[in-house]
């Protein structure tokens, strides 16, 4: 902690009736809070992001064969899919840049 912050702000205590905690909220540890504040929200974000692609992963896991072709998908995609060895990202990335392929 600066010694030299806490002594102005302890002789102005003296004249205005503030507390030295008041000061000290307004500097680096309200700082320290904002970040965290950032990071959780940050991080609730990311864990919904992951739900989401959880949820779309098992509606695609749960098509037939027909569903899959409209989609532009095969069940060997679905295998993968299954099997880990591709994520729906992938495919939807990789449908993106060869649409051909998929139709």
């Amino acid at each position: 902690m600066n010694i030299l912050r806490l002594a102005p702000a302890s002789i102005g205590d003296v004249k205005t009736g503030h507390n030295i905690d008041h000061h000290l909220a307004q500097g680096s540890e309200a700082g320290i809070i904002d970040k965290i504040i950032i990071a959780a929200k940050s991080k609730i974000e990311e864990y919904k992001a992951q739900a989401r692609n959880e949820r779309d992963t098992e509606q695609v896991l749960l098509m037939d064969d027909s569903m899959l072709k409209d989609i532009g998908l095969s069940p060997t995609d679905n295998d993968s899919l299954k099997s880990g060895l591709i994520s729906l990202g992938d495919l939807n990335a990789r449908k993106e840049t060869y649409p051909r392929q998929f139709n």
